[in-house]
């Protein structure tokens, strides 16, 4: 009997659950879940973000060691015309008017020292070519050298936030080329391409940079201390096919340099800068493909056009952007920062007219004389 009434005690115990149980066990999980998520997506997004920073760390410190070996840091961009003042049209990041740049000079620094023997060797051997040529073997007279339609589309990790969602977004050239996308970009300074490949320009104190057009500076003439001035920092791939934003081996504001992001022309001031005009916007994108919406997201307006001469840095983080700095110290940057209001049209004679300089402007210019302090960012 005894054994009878523990077969019967057992039975009601494993009656199983009810459905008004099952349905607070299913609420229960799924008021953790909602609890859990947005912790462990904020861990992800701050590791991408922290992975981001070791990135630019990195470049920084190759951009530090080129400068010790070749006396100076190296230009943002190398234009295949190299004599006079350039135009627009010339300097805009465009495949068949640019060089190597500096992502791809500071290649042997990156230790990656095969691709930059590679490209060296398709290039010197045609002093007009361009990268976006389809130089191969014969251009260069050696054997086993990788076709510059390859190495262009090279996938560089350490040249990739892995916060962009659109980095795998190949860009595609006029003549039908495919390129690798990439999201850092180098510090020319507070004029446009244009102007910064002009010597009047460049050497003036009120808008030079470190990395410019055709122009680069030595780290004993950053007058505000390496520790004050951004070298580069991070910018956004291309959302579209045609757009060059991005483009890691090639020259130009929005592929891989900054332009034109201060007080000069102000309609695209300061880190993501919601732009209403102005070069900084998606090239060749019609509002059927990218909605008002998605501009308003992206801060970014569409333009049918082609080839940007100014950009400001920009990310995928929320608030701000990863920038380095030309001593190698890598920093966060707010969209909040000071930003001046105040700017001045674009003639040489007006530069110095500017009432102040804000916080950003003092970032990005090597030679102002008003260093920024850490604590103040």
């Amino acid at each position: 009997m005894k054994h009878f009434a523990f077969f019967q005690n057992l039975k009601r115990f494993n009656r199983g659950f009810t459905l008004v149980e099952l349905l607070v066990v299913i609420s229960i999980i799924g008021i953790l879940m909602g609890l859990i998520l947005p912790a462990v997506n904020g861990a992800r997004a701050t590791a991408r973000r922290m992975q981001c920073s070791n990135n630019l760390k990195n470049i920084g410190l190759a951009c530090i060691n080129y400068e010790a070996i070749n006396k100076y840091f190296p230009p943002a961009s190398t234009p295949v015309t190299t004599t006079g003042n350039l135009n627009s049209e010339q300097v805009a990041p465009m495949h068949n008017n640019q060089r190597a740049n500096w992502l791809i000079l500071i290649l042997p620094q990156m230790d990656n020292m095969g691709m930059y023997d590679e490209f060296n060797d398709l290039l010197k051997y045609k002093p007009t070519g361009s990268v976006g040529e389809n130089l191969t073997t014969a251009s260069s007279g050696k054997s086993g050298i990788t076709p510059m339609a390859t190495l262009r589309r090279s996938v560089i990790s350490s040249y990739r936030c892995p916060s962009d969602p659109y980095v795998d977004v190949e860009y595609k050239d006029g003549s039908g080329n495919m390129w690798s996308r990439g999201c850092y970009a180098a510090n020319a300074g507070l004029a446009t391409f244009p102007k910064t490949s002009m010597r009047q320009w460049w050497a003036s104190n009120k808008i030079c940079g470190v990395m410019g057009y055709r122009f680069s500076i030595r780290s004993g003439d950053i007058q505000d201390g390496a520790s004050n001035t951004i070298l580069a920092g991070e910018i956004r791939s291309g959302v579209t096919l045609d757009d060059t934003r991005g483009v890691w081996a090639l020259g130009g504001a929005g592929a891989s340099a900054v332009a034109g992001c201060g007080f000069i022309l102000g309609n695209d001031v300061g880190p993501n800068a919601n732009t209403t005009g102005g070069g900084d916007q998606v090239q060749k994108c019609p509002a059927s493909t990218i909605t008002a919406d998605m501009q308003k997201k992206m801060k970014m307006l569409c333009r049918t056009g082609s080839g940007n001469i100014q950009a400001t840095f920009r990310s995928q983080h929320a608030g701000g952007v990863n920038v380095v700095f030309a001593d190698g110290s890598a920093h966060w940057i707010a969209d909040t920062i000071d930003k001046n209001s105040t700017t001045v049209s674009e003639a040489i004679n007006n530069i110095n007219n500017a009432t102040s300089l804000s916080l950003w402007d003092k970032l990005i210019l090597s030679a102002d004389g008003k260093p920024v302090s850490i604590k103040d960012l």
